[in-house]
């Protein structure tokens, strides 16, 4: 049997080429996973310069525009130092111009009432001299004092009548330029007044201006320093790169950092100057009983001659003249004049006692210590809480209430319900009360500040409410306001009693 053919299937195999060119393919996607790309340009020395250079110009920018704020907000407070200065100072102006204003009007009310007495007088005057006319005078009046008279006592008494007459007449006269002496004084006086009242409202009229400028400066620089700060803060947050509340958060931190380093340095100045008046004030010495000095023996007079040891030998009879042939010896120079004679042997002369050793010079006595400041009373807090009642209203330069005040016319206000009458200007009110440490603060009492360290340059006064707490006329952007103490150009504390 034969067997079937067996079918062969022809299996068709890409040609050669066919085969080169799919390895060809393999072959490039294989080099291309293998082989990396082309590597980023590596920068030249110029551009890395340029990098670091916009690096540093950016961190310069950064400084600078953090300076800018710095300087903004210290001109500001020096703008409002200066305007609160300039204020005060046309307050003492404008009150010496009324202290002027007042001794003017007393000035005048007393040349007025002196004239009006040398018109009295001159009219009293007038009329003694009218009735002298009319009665006739001089030698005729003399005349018929005689001529009339019956007997010599009739010219005794006419005589004496008319005596009396002319010594009134010559007392109205002297009467008449005394009171026109008097005013005359009085109206030079009232002109005086009236040249220091017209150079004193002269003077306020200045410092008015003058504060007006201030606050003007003040309030453009307000201006000028919210938008300092305000673009500052913009280009700072774009050059860090977040936002700017961020950078304006930031910003408000380093500005408070500043301002407590400045109040530090400010109570460390106060400490150390406290310290130093308290060590400059003596302590009050012991008091101890005076010692009477013991009784020394009364010294012996002192002799007209030193006492000699033993009696002195009375004097002999003169002896008698040489003989002329010796010649006389050279005269001898004059002897003292030879002491009386003793009656009688004197007793041996008690060794002198030596004088008393002068008492020493007691020291100066040290300059007694300033005396302690009056101590705190309730009126203080009637104070506190009449000026608190004033909190939220305005500020306005020269107002004395109700509804605005100034610094010092406001702790003038609240004092004055306590029953206590503080002068009108803040200098006057530092005058006006004791002096007190930080650490004796009481409700009521009165903080100064000063641009110079003294009183010619308080410019402020608030009161103290409390632990770290003042109510005071702060400025007229802020009004009156109840807020935490401030001790940079802090001058000191005062107590009213």
């Amino acid at each position: 049997m034969t067997q079937p053919r067996r079918r062969t299937r022809v299996v068709a195999l890409p040609s050669s080429s066919a085969v080169a060119g799919a390895i060809a393919v393999v072959l490039v996607g294989l080099t291309s996973a293998l082989v990396p790309a082309a590597a980023t340009p590596v920068p030249s020395d110029a551009e890395r310069a340029q990098a670091r250079a916009d690096v540093d110009a950016q961190a310069d920018r950064v400084s600078v525009l953090e300076a800018d704020l710095v300087a903004a907000n210290v001109a500001l407070e020096d703008a409002q130092v200066a305007a609160a200065f300039a204020g005060e100072s046309y307050l003492a102006a404008e009150a010496a111009a009324e202290t002027a204003r007042v001794a003017k009007a007393d000035a005048d009310v007393e040349a007025a009432t002196a004239q009006e007495i040398a018109d009295a007088a001159s009219d009293d005057l007038a009329s003694v001299a009218l009735a002298s006319y009319r009665n006739g005078g001089g030698v005729a009046q003399q005349a018929r004092v005689f001529l009339g008279a019956d007997e010599f006592g009739d010219v005794l008494r006419r005589s004496a009548a008319l005596s009396v007459a002319t010594g009134a007449a010559g007392d109205s006269v002297l009467t008449a330029q005394e009171a026109q002496a008097n005013a005359d004084v009085a109206a030079t006086r009232a002109g005086t007044a009236q040249e220091t009242l017209t150079t004193r409202e002269d003077a306020a009229s200045d410092a008015l201006a003058e504060a007006e400028s201030a606050q003007a400066d003040a309030e453009a620089q307000q201006v000028s320093t919210t938008a300092i700060v305000d673009g500052a803060i913009n280009e700072l947050a774009v050059l860090r790169g977040h936002s700017a509340e961020l950078e304006r958060a930031y910003q408000d931190e380093l500005e408070a950092q500043r301002r407590a380093a400045q109040e530090q340095e400010a109570r460390d100045r106060l400490a150390a100057a406290e310290a130093a008046r308290a060590a400059a004030t003596p302590a009050p010495a012991a008091t101890t009983a005076p010692t009477a000095p013991a009784p020394s023996a009364p010294a012996a007079p002192a002799p007209s001659a030193p006492a000699p040891s033993a009696p002195a030998p009375a004097p002999s009879a003169p002896a008698p003249a040489p003989a002329p042939s010796t010649p006389a010896p050279a005269p001898a120079p004059p002897a003292p004049a030879p002491a009386p004679p003793a009656p009688a042997p004197a007793p041996p002369a008690p060794t002198p006692t030596p004088p008393p050793a002068p008492a020493p010079t007691p020291p100066p006595a040290p300059t007694p210590p300033p005396p302690p400041a009056p101590p705190a009373t309730s009126k203080g807090q009637v104070a506190v809480n009449a000026a608190l009642t004033k909190v939220g209203l305005t500020y306005r330069l020269g107002a004395n209430g109700p509804s605005a005040y100034d610094c010092s016319s406001l702790t003038k206000f609240a004092w004055a319900q306590a029953g206590i009458t503080l002068p009108r200007v803040s200098r006057d009110q530092w005058t006006a009360t004791a002096r007190i440490s930080e650490s004796e603060l009481q409700p009521g009492d009165l903080i100064f500040w000063s641009n110079n360290g003294r009183q010619s340059g308080i410019y402020h006064v608030a009161m103290y409410t409390g632990p770290g707490m003042k109510v005071h006329a702060a400025n007229p952007r802020t009004g009156i306001a109840h807020d935490k103490i401030y001790y940079s150009n802090l001058l000191g504390y005062g107590r009213v009693s």
